[in-house]
């Protein structure tokens, strides 16, 4: 069934961001940056593997810097595209 769907908002926990990201399943990527540490105990948005080399790394393109008091959001567009 074709529901003409053009774009999806997909908001979970780590789990969730983890699929997306390791199967390649996004083309843009919304990351919001709070200025603080959090430390050792904090639960990681990121569980992926890390990649044997750099050249293998997943590439990204920063489209769009934004500052909302003191956090930061940066949007990415995947580069597979």
């Amino acid at each position: 069934m074709d529901r003409n769907i053009s774009s999806i908002l997909v908001e979970g926990g780590q789990k969730t961001l983890n699929a997306f990201i390791v199967n390649n399943l996004f083309d843009e990527l919304v990351l919001y940056t709070a200025p603080m540490f959090l430390g050792k105990g904090s639960i990681d948005a990121l569980s992926v593997n890390s990649p044997n080399a750099i050249k293998t790394a997943m590439k990204l393109k920063m489209v769009r810097v934004e500052k909302f008091k003191e956090d930061i959001k940066t949007t990415y567009y995947n580069k597979r595209l």
